[in-house]
């Protein structure tokens, strides 16, 4: 089932963690499917890699909904070059505004840099 988010105010909610990734050399694709409804403002994915001792962050702000909107896959990617290894992944959605948002078909893909 999906997860219903509604809020009257801006908020970020961690949906979950990735653990041991031990991944270098790859774009790493953060992929949800969201709607909503009476969204006064946007939702959009962020991811934070945990890159040795820093973290790193990858925002979805291009890719968004708004208002009153069915089901839209959303997407953001993280590249790791080589020599960047990612120890851990941090799935976010952020809501910029109030409404309501659902959320479902989580996914954290690794796709091989060439």
């Amino acid at each position: 089932g999906s997860i219903r988010i509604s809020t009257v105010w801006p908020t970020t909610i961690c949906l979950g963690e990735v653990a041991d990734l031990n991944l270098e050399k790859v774009k790493l694709v953060y992929q949800a499917k969201l709607k909503c409804k009476n969204l006064k403002g946007t939702a959009f994915l962020e991811m934070w890699c945990h890159v040795g001792e820093g973290q790193y962050f990858s925002r979805g702000m291009n890719s968004v909904v708004t208002g009153t909107m069915d089901w839209k896959t959303l997407e953001t990617p993280f590249f790791l070059q080589q020599g960047q290894r990612a120890k851990k992944a941090t799935l976010n959605i952020v809501i910029n505004g109030k409404g309501t948002v659902w959320v479902d078909d989580v996914h954290l893909l690794a796709e091989p840099l060439r």
